[in-house]
């Protein structure tokens, strides 16, 4: 029969191992990342860039145009209905009408 005492001294010894083993684990893999950022550093230095580097800035040119939609449907002699079907194209006025009133039923400008 083991002792309560000899447990107990195998029981730090394992757990003094599993820390030890641990740490050297830890230590192998620092050396590891080490030894790779060493490389890409080195891999940095050898580049060189004799131009500055290119920064291109884009400026949209887009102006929106905002109307009444009760005018624009009125000038175009469009009446309203209660269809709203979701098109590719517009085509006519009563696929304008339709897509309109699609795109407002789902709370969304009708652009």
């Amino acid at each position: 029969m083991i002792s309560k005492t000899s447990l107990s001294v195998l029981s730090s010894l394992l757990i003094i191992l599993a820390i030890w083993y641990k740490k050297s684990n830890d230590d192998m893999l620092h050396e590891r990342l080490r030894t790779v950022l060493d490389g890409l550093l080195r891999a940095e230095r050898k580049i060189t860039t004799e131009t500055r580097p290119k920064v291109g800035v884009g400026f949209g040119g887009c102006a929106d145009a905002f109307l009444p939609a009760i005018q624009a449907f009125e000038s175009l002699q469009l009446a309203p209905s209660n269809n709203r079907t979701h098109h590719h194209m517009v085509t006519n006025g009563s696929s304008l009408e339709e897509l309109f009133n699609y795109f407002l039923f789902h709370g969304a400008a009708a652009e």
